[in-house]
């Protein structure tokens, strides 16, 4: 993740958790993709968690019975 979005993960939640997302191989769950940011892990996993149920439901994440969350690739 670049350090520009990563540093902004504050004003940019959504579109920053979208670009960890969609560059994942496989299906992230919240602590993978905050570990993703540069300040990452325990930090701003409220972050995260705030930002997905958007991304969800206007169809740009895809969530998971196993609580993981798959961007366009990884699906």
């Amino acid at each position: 993740m670049p350090s520009g979005a990563a540093g902004q993960v504050r004003w940019l939640r959504p579109p920053a958790v979208l670009a960890v997302l969609d560059q994942a191989e496989t299906p992230l769950d919240v602590a993978a993709i905050a570990r993703r940011f540069k300040k990452g892990g325990k930090r701003i996993e409220q972050a995260v968690i705030k930002a997905l149920p958007g991304l969800v439901r206007y169809g740009h994440v895809t969530a998971l019975a196993d609580g993981r969350y798959a961007g366009r690739r990884a699906v």
